[in-house]
């Protein structure tokens, strides 16, 4: 049986990676990224499109359409995906070196391993903590 990630841990699990990332490299890029990534009090992201973003890219993954994709089941590779293609679109907007090195270390291979494997096994931890770390709130707005 596959194990899955609701795609908002999916989105937490990428948020906890990059903070992880963000604590190693004290890249000003990522802890800008991080910032907008962040859940607000009334349980928004503080950057308003940051949450769509994310929708958008789990949808191209999952090949769901948008009104389903908040109630979205991810495999760990189709969150990573996920978390790829946000960081290719956030990179797109950016053109920040340190953004592109992450995403130079994220690459998957055709058999779905990554080209570094330390990476993978972050991620599988981070996906691990979130999965384990008790849920309180309601998901974000979706649209």
């Amino acid at each position: 049986m596959t194990a899955h990630l609701h795609t908002l841990e999916a989105y937490k699990s990428m948020s906890l990676f990059l903070d992880n990332y963000y604590k190693h490299t004290k890249s000003d890029d990522v802890g800008s990224l991080l910032g907008g990534i962040q859940f607000s009090d009334d349980n928004s992201t503080m950057d308003p499109a940051a949450w769509d973003d994310w929708v958008n890219c789990v949808m191209k993954v999952s090949k769901k359409q948008k009104k389903d994709c908040a109630d979205t089941n991810l495999t760990y590779t189709e969150a990573f995906k996920s978390m790829i293609c946000f960081l290719k679109n956030y990179y797109t907007q950016t053109s920040s070196d340190d953004v592109k090195s992450l995403l130079g270390d994220l690459q998957l291979l055709k058999n779905g391993e990554t080209t570094t494997p330390p990476a993978w096994t972050d991620w599988l931890d981070c996906v691990n903590k979130i999965m384990n770390t008790p849920h309180k709130g309601d998901d974000p707005q979706s649209s």
